[in-house]
């Protein structure tokens, strides 16, 4: 076995860990390319939580999806120094009228000299109703906005704007795409759409997992860029490991998984966190770099793990790439593993 294998075959690598990250999945819909450099300052999220918790209180239990772990979802969506705003509504909430008060909310920021980019409203389930509500009535297409578990298919007469992005679990039935909303934004809405594999259901965002903090940590610090199509799909490589790629995930059967925080297709490399009940490496960074394969059928790209352990996204977008220009050797002088599509 080449030594190229023992860095590729490392279920060492990934999984989700906790925020601060990007990307948008294979479903993604994205409406406009990779946004600006973001304006200092902290950012701002205004968290939104679902309806159980105005029945019963930050402790909630729902005995389909168990424990809501409120306080946990706001300690970890304060990651890379975001403020967290949140508040536990009254029972019986009406939806229109509390998004009043966040819309209000979100005024009173951008009064403060908050930077409109920097201000991210997160709602699931009665909270995303309401984040919808309070996007639509802003009219705002610079304020960041997730949806969590939040739409239904049908008409939507809102009129939504913002950044937006989607987060719906396959196996939910509560919560689904938000396509439909989307045909009625606003000119200039930015929008993407992920779906999720957790099997959870609606419980996904009971509590603070990664597959959808990353998502929304990204979304929130601006690190957007489209996928490759090129490498996304299944795969096999040329050691027989097989590979599942979406937009948000990088999976390395059965257990290596990275949740990618920032794809750069032009540079070809992407950055994304270890997982964090990886076996090795739990909770650090990974860069891929990749490259197009010519002549090489049944192989069309090959990849490399170019670090697997750094500490933060910043320290993994600062390391050296791997030699493209000599696939045999350019891997930390190992070859790139040579990827074929999975009959």
């Amino acid at each position: 076995m080449r030594p190229i294998r023992a860095r590729c075959n490392r279920a060492s690598y990934l999984d989700p860990m906790l925020i601060r990250l990007s990307v948008l999945l294979a479903s993604a819909v994205g409406s406009s390319p990779a946004r600006a450099q973001q304006p200092p300052g902290p950012p701002v999220v205004i968290y939104l939580h679902g309806r159980i918790v105005e029945d019963q209180g930050p402790n909630a239990v729902s005995p389909d999806y168990g424990e809501y772990r409120y306080q946990a979802i706001i300690d970890s969506l304060k990651s890379g120094g975001a403020r967290v705003l949140g508040a536990i509504r009254r029972p019986n909430t009406n939806p229109d009228d509390y998004a009043k008060v966040v819309a209000a909310e979100v005024d009173s920021l951008l009064a403060a000299g908050i930077a409109p980019a920097r201000i991210t409203v997160v709602g699931f389930s009665k909270g995303g109703g309401i984040a919808i509500r309070a996007s639509a009535r802003l009219g705002r297409t610079d304020i960041g906005f997730v949806f969590m578990g939040a739409c239904q298919p049908g008409p939507v007469a809102l009129n939504v704007a913002g950044r937006i992005l989607s987060l719906y679990e396959e196996s939910d039935s509560l919560g689904r795409s938000c396509q439909s909303l989307f045909a009625n934004a606003l000119p200039g809405t930015e929008h993407a759409e992920q779906v999720l594999h957790t099997g959870l259901r609606h419980g996904t965002f009971y509590r603070p997992i990664p597959a959808w903090l990353v998502a929304v940590g990204a979304w929130r610090d601006g690190h957007t860029g489209r996928p490759d199509p090129v490498v996304v799909g299944r795969f096999d490589d040329d050691y027989d490991n097989h590979y599942t790629i979406g937009p948000a995930a990088w999976l390395q059967e059965p257990r290596a998984r990275y949740h990618i925080a920032a794809w750069h297709p032009d540079q070809q490399y992407l950055i994304a966190r270890n997982d964090g009940e990886n076996p090795g490496e739990p909770g650090l960074w990974t860069r891929i770099d990749w490259v197009a394969l010519d002549g090489m059928a049944p192989y069309r790209w090959g990849f490399c793990y170019t670090t697997y352990a750094a500490p933060s996204l910043a320290a993994a977008e600062t390391i050296a790439p791997a030699n493209r220009a000599t696939p045999r050797t350019g891997c930390g002088s190992h070859p790139f593993s040579r990827m074929k599509s999975r009959s």
